[in-house]
């Protein structure tokens, strides 16, 4: 580990703020020290948060510091406070309780500007996605972000955003036609508020066999986003690709508010009591 690693306390103290102090044994760092770019994958026992309003800046904190019921934290510079929920370092990390609730944080923390810019806003769902949810031993795929991430490819397939594990049993290729049965999530971003459009995206998305798929959209009003979100939950269900257990995370903006609500379909058995959807 690069003893820099071990000096961040007084720049991190600088930076990012926790509600209970850092651990002494960080010890204090040198003059001028500064958190390294995420150029690789951090060293082991630490991990990189983000700054959900400025997007390029991220800070190498360990995981125990976020413990087991992750913590709240805020970036010094902007002053954007946000929960940053426990490292889960899995390949469940997107099905665990948290993503669903970090994404629906991150998004509205971006600032206005950013939210009222489709591409801009674009961009800032394809980083979140490949930061938080690419782990070291996958591979994310995306066009027109540039997230510093040795596990990146920019490029795409059908989808906006994929992520997905190399598997030797289809030649040990991150080419796009050749590992499709080892996708762990995709996504598709839709700025178009019109439903054809949102629903000709979403339409690709139950042809995945993904373990999350990921579908973001925007709306002109707060009635017309949940009648978006009542239609789609009809559509990924009766879907005739759908498998019971299938994840949907859908997120959609009310354009008049720029607020972002944000729901997750998971898929119940015929007869289920209960309907498979959760609100965060």
């Amino acid at each position: 580990m690069p003893d820099n690693y071990s000096e961040l306390a007084e720049t991190l103290r600088s930076r990012m703020s926790l509600d209970r102090p850092l651990p002494p044994d960080w010890g204090r760092s040198r003059s001028g020290v500064r958190p390294p770019e995420q150029t690789t994958n951090p060293p082991e026992g630490y991990h990189f948060i983000f700054c959900p309003r400025c997007n390029n800046k991220s800070f190498p904190v360990e995981v125990d510091q976020l413990g087991p019921d992750g913590h709240r934290v805020r970036h010094q510079e902007c002053q954007t406070a946000w929960d940053e929920p426990p490292i889960t370092n899995s390949k469940e990390r997107v099905l665990s309780p948290f993503f669903a609730s970090k994404l629906k944080l991150y998004l509205n923390n971006l600032p206005g500007d950013v939210k009222a810019k489709n591409k801009s806003s674009t961009q800032a769902i394809k980083t979140f996605l490949i930061r938080e949810g690419v782990l070291s031993d996958s591979i994310g795929y995306a066009r027109d972000i540039e997230p510093r991430q040795s596990n990146f490819r920019s490029g795409e397939f059908i989808w906006d955003v994929a992520c997905l594990v190399p598997n030797a049993e289809y030649g040990g290729s991150d080419k796009p036609g050749r590992v499709n049965q080892d996708l762990i999530f995709v996504a598709e971003s839709e700025n178009d508020v019109r439903r054809h459009e949102i629903f000709k995206d979403a339409t690709k998305l139950p042809k995945a066999r993904a373990d999350v798929r990921f579908m973001i959209f925007r709306a002109d009003d707060a009635e017309e986003l949940k009648g978006v979100f009542d239609d789609l939950r009809k559509f990924f269900r009766g879907h005739k690709k759908t498998q019971v257990g299938d994840v949907y995370i859908m997120a959609g903006m009310d354009k008049e508010t720029l607020a972002y609500d944000v729901g997750k379909l998971t898929v119940p058995r015929p007869g289920a009591n209960w309907d498979g959807w959760e609100v965060f």
